[in-house]
């Protein structure tokens, strides 16, 4: 019995829904209205797997989207880790077209740089960057209260889009289209 609710519960949190109160509720990303003013570059991001500093800001004709996920623990059940499929899928989608996608790793506690270097493999993030975030820098120039949490910024670093709790691909591929000259 216990594996049966396991396995649901996996299941559940893999298709973005939680268990709460005995009851499957459906998490959608709340969207926020989009920031009037440029934002500069976030402080202190890392990236994992070359180590040297990542802006946010990309540049005109560019797109990036920033999402704070939990890499620890690294386990199926995390919403992160499910959430890390509809990043590669959107990386895959319009990256042609000039979007980038970076993962933040926002974990309570610092985690060591080889674990998460191989997070960035168990997961799969081929074209998505996994960033580092020592002192919680970024999230805190975010705002960022709770994972995962997702910000779509123009090529200035101007927020365009923010998303509190889990992205669906619809929801992200509809802020993302207006901005990009060609994709699917």
């Amino acid at each position: 019995m216990r594996v049966l609710l396991f396995t649901l519960a996996v299941c559940l949190v893999t298709l973005g829904l939680t268990v709460g109160a005995g009851a499957a509720v459906l998490q959608r990303a709340t969207p926020h209205a989009a920031s009037a003013t440029a934002s500069p570059a976030a402080p202190g991001l890392v990236d994992v797997r070359t180590g040297r500093a990542f802006s946010t800001a990309g540049g005109s004709g560019t797109l990036t989207l920033v999402s704070f996920l939990a890499t620890q623990p690294d386990t199926a059940a995390t919403p992160s880790r499910s959430q890390s499929v509809v990043l590669n899928s959107l990386s895959t989608q319009y990256g042609g077209a000039g979007l980038r996608v970076a993962v933040v790793a926002d974990d309570p506690a610092a985690v060591p740089r080889p674990v998460l270097l191989n997070t960035s493999y168990d997961w799969g993030l081929r074209s998505v960057v996994l960033l580092d975030d020592p002192g919680h820098r970024a999230a805190r120039h975010f705002g960022v209260a709770s994972v995962p949490t997702s910000f779509l910024l123009d090529g200035a670093g101007t927020v365009i889009a923010h998303w509190d709790g889990y992205l669906l691909t619809a929801k992200a591929a509809a802020a993302i289209k207006p901005h990009l000259g060609s994709g699917p």
